[in-house]
């Protein structure tokens, strides 16, 4: 006797919206060689990561021996 049968594990769209990053460093004036040292921003654009985890069919044999 052989049954079998599937179990749907369904699992969806996980979106992750990570967005912008801004790291604002401005001048840094060194005043006992007066060198001033420009650094800007730095925006790190890290936008949507989309894991697209779709629906997984997996069969299940149930297999009973006489």
């Amino acid at each position: 006797i052989v049954i079998f049968f599937h179990v749907n594990v369904q699992l969806y769209q996980v979106s992750v919206p990570i967005y912008h990053v801004s790291v604002p460093i401005y001048h840094v004036n060194v005043p006992i060689y007066q060198v001033s040292i420009p650094i800007y921003h730095v925006s790190v654009p890290i936008y949507h990561v989309n894991l697209p985890l779709y629906q997984v069919s997996v069969p299940i044999y149930h297999v009973s021996l006489p």
